[in-house]
C-alpha cells in the first residue's frame, strides 16, 4: 500500500533537526513525484454531524446530510471539515 507524506513537514522536520539543504536528500523530497490525493474528513470532524436524544434518552450521533446514524471514524464523499476543527478550537 502506498504511503503518502507532506513534502512541507519533512523538510521542515530536517531542518530542525539541522541537516543542511544543500544535501541530496532535500533534493529529492523537493524533487519527488506528486500523488493526487485529497484530505479525507471522518464524521467526527464534519460540519454535518449533530446529535440527537432519541424517544429513550439515549444520544445519536447523526449526519445532517444522509439523516443516517455515524460512527467517529465514519466517512463520506459530502464530508466538509467544521470551521472550529481549522481554527483548533475543537
Amino acid at each position: 500500500m502506498p504511503r503518502y507524506i507532506d513534502a512541507d513537514a519533512l523538510l521542515a522536520k530536517l531542518n530542525e533537526e539541522k541537516i543542511p539543504y544543500d544535501s541530496d536528500i532535500n533534493y529529492f523530497i523537493c524533487h519527488a513525484p506528486t500523488a493526487d490525493v485529497a484530505e479525507m474528513v471522518r464524521c467526527e470532524d464534519c460540519k454535518f454531524r449533530k446529535i440527537e436524544f432519541g424517544w429513550n434518552g439515549e444520544r445519536y450521533k447523526m449526519c445532517a446530510n444522509t439523516d443516517y446514524p455515524t460512527d467517529d471514524d465514519a466517512y463520506c464523499s459530502y464530508g466538509e471539515r467544521r470551521e472550529d476543527e481549522i481554527q483548533g478550537k475543537k
